[in-house]
């Protein structure tokens, strides 16, 4: 065992390092594939989580059956046309 003193530090090799046989590596391969596998659950999992949270009401129908009330008027959907094109077009 090697041993050095310098005055104020006092340090010793206990035992020495060992060569590596195998690789302790999952690889590249597998890495990406564990990565992805992980990265579609949490995708997932947030999408139902944030469509089972997602409280808003979206239609005449679910207003109806929630709350049991009638609808006394709907907003029509339309078309959006742009400004542009309708002052080139006239």
């Amino acid at each position: 065992m090697a041993q050095a003193n310098s005055g104020l530090v006092s340090a010793s090799v206990e035992d020495t390092a060992l060569k590596a046989t195998s690789s302790q590596s999952l690889g590249y391969t597998k890495k990406c594939a564990i990565s992805f596998a992980v990265g579609a659950v949490v995708a997932a999992a947030y999408i139902i989580l944030r469509d089972l949270i997602d409280v808003r009401i979206k239609t005449s129908e679910e207003l109806t059956e929630r709350y049991d009330i009638p609808v006394l008027g709907t907003i029509p959907e339309f078309e959006f046309k742009s400004v542009h094109s309708a002052k080139s077009a006239g």
